[in-house]
């Protein structure tokens, strides 16, 4: 039986933007990211794009390719939510 996509909210989009700034600061691409983490390239960019739900894995993996600490990319991702919804 085929897998349902996953659902999309705002706190994954404000993850998203999080790594995305990061990647940009960095000067990264989507294949560096790809290489970091093992994650397929195509599939970076649905994240980074805020097209695709992340899971604990993918995030401790993509906070690790970004030279971020979970907890920083997390807090960092709620209080861009929170500022979003003021």
């Amino acid at each position: 039986m085929a897998q349902s996509p996953r659902r999309v909210g705002s706190y994954t989009v404000a993850v998203a933007e999080e790594l995305r700034a990061a990647v940009e600061r960095l000067e990264l691409t989507h294949v560096d990211i790809s290489e970091r983490t093992g994650i397929p390239r195509s599939t970076v960019g649905k994240i980074l794009s805020g097209k695709r739900a992340m899971d604990v894995e993918e995030i401790a993996l993509l906070a690790a390719a970004v030279k971020m600490s979970v907890r920083k990319l997390m807090t960092a991702a709620e209080e861009r939510q929170r500022s979003e919804q003021d």
